[in-house]
């Protein structure tokens, strides 16, 4: 018969094989599920191992006061970050069980150097991958503009190195000016990589024509940079149409976001140095070029001043040459001309002579002929004369005061009036009927 014993004698014996067959030492690895502080300095954990997203296995976890304040210390100081959800752990524990509360773990130490070199392999991956799609060097690609004035950036409002940019920007030595146009986004926390990809998505939706990009932060512990390795993010930075400087204030090592982005400076204040920069060496250029063009067009202007000395030279040696000739020719003209003077002079009368006799001669002819075509239009004038035609039955028709056969148009409403010898009559045009219609 089998005998019967109580719960608590199981959890004793169960407590007892445990300890009889356990180490008294394991090194654990596994992430953070769950994790709080009790007032009296005691941390209690979930830990967790996790496959594609499913919880694999689960047990609870304790700190003690007395070694939490070390280890939690010791590990800030490494890893830059306190101890939180979602960080892998290197843990050495010895298992616990209590005939109450059931099997849990004791943590005696956590190793930061385990989560950094982890959190370095997380990088890696994310970087292979990105090589591999064929992304990781696009925003490097894109051109920086010679001048950045219309400047889209992401940052937090409450961000220090977001006051120290706008103060190096606005007290610029050169005076240059630029437009700054905000989007706010968490810099830090869970949220803070969703946070910067909106508004990225934000600034694109914009459509506004803007030189660059920048992400600003003001400095922060190692591992609060764990959002600018997000590959969601990063992955978004590696393909965005503008060029990015990134200026996250870090000076101990390069995010992933930092590599992707087509600048990297450490600080805000740099970012800013970069952007005066940028408008000196364009301004720098454009001095250089106009001083070329500048001592260029010098030289050419002393070219042509020269080409035209000697054109000037050359234009009055041919003009003296020149005029000499042409005294000479007038000179042998004037000696031609008194010579054959009297000669022309007794021509020109004879022919002036002979003119004279020709126009009296041409003169009276037409004369005479003028007179029988005058004679000759009085004649036909007087058969022409209009109260002689209306005597022998003819009459004469205007239109609106012109005579008919001079309108080119006529239109019924017209007034018409028609004199014969006898009579004048007045009607109004009511049809017309064309020679050509019949």
């Amino acid at each position: 018969m089998r005998q019967e014993i109580s719960l608590s004698q199981l959890n004793l014996e169960i407590k007892n094989i445990l300890k009889a067959h356990c180490q008294a030492e394991y090194m654990v690895v596994a992430e953070i599920a769950e994790i709080r502080e009790t007032a009296r300095g005691h941390c209690y954990l979930d830990l967790a191992e996790k496959e594609e997203g499913q919880i694999l296995a689960k047990m609870r976890a304790t700190i003690w006061a007395y070694q939490y304040r070390n280890i939690s210390g010791w590990f800030e100081s490494i890893t830059g970050k306190s101890l939180s959800v979602g960080m892998k752990v290197l843990c050495k524990v010895n298992i616990n069980f209590h005939e109450v509360y059931g099997i849990s773990l004791n943590v005696l130490d956590i190793d930061p150097n385990f989560t950094l070199g982890e959190r370095a392999a997380n990088r890696n991956q994310i970087i292979e991958q990105l090589k591999k799609e064929g992304i990781y060097d696009m925003n490097r690609e894109l051109e920086i503009p010679m001048i950045c004035q219309k400047i889209a950036l992401i940052s937090s409002a409450t961000a220090a190195g977001y006051g120290d940019f706008k103060r190096q920007l606005e007290q610029n030595e050169y005076g240059y000016r630029f437009n700054i146009d905000f989007y706010a986004a968490s810099m830090q926390g869970d949220k803070a990589a969703e946070s910067i990809t909106d508004s990225l998505i934000k600034i694109f939706n914009s459509e506004i024509e803007y030189d660059l990009t920048i992400i600003l932060r003001g400095g922060g512990a190692g591992l609060d940079l764990d959002c600018f390795d997000d590959v969601n993010l990063v992955t978004h930075l590696a393909q965005f149409p503008l060029p990015i400087l990134t200026a996250i204030g870090h000076d101990r090592d390069e995010t992933i976001s930092d590599l992707v982005a087509h600048t990297s400076v450490k600080t805000p204040t740099a970012a800013a140095i970069f952007l005066v920069d940028k408008m000196l060496e364009y301004e720098s250029l454009v001095e250089r070029i106009f001083l070329r063009i500048k001592d260029k067009a010098a030289k050419e202007l002393h070219i042509q001043k020269y080409e035209l000395q000697k054109i000037y030279h050359s234009l009055q040696k041919t003009t003296q040459n020149r005029l000499v000739k042409e005294r000479d020719k007038i000179n042998q003209s004037v000696f031609y001309m008194k010579s054959n003077s009297k000669k022309l002079l007794s021509d020109a009368l004879s022919h002036l002579n002979h003119s004279v006799f020709q126009v009296r001669t041409y003169k009276n002819k037409q004369i005479d002929r003028s007179k029988g075509q005058l004679e000759l239009m009085e004649e036909k004038v007087k058969l022409m004369d209009p109260e002689k035609l209306l005597r022998q039955g003819y009459s004469i028709s205007t239109v609106n005061g012109v005579p008919i056969h001079l309108l080119e148009k006529i239109v019924e409403g017209d007034k018409m009036k028609t004199q014969s010898y006898h009579h004048t009559i007045e009607s109004e045009i009511t049809d017309i009927k064309s020679k050509n219609n019949g």
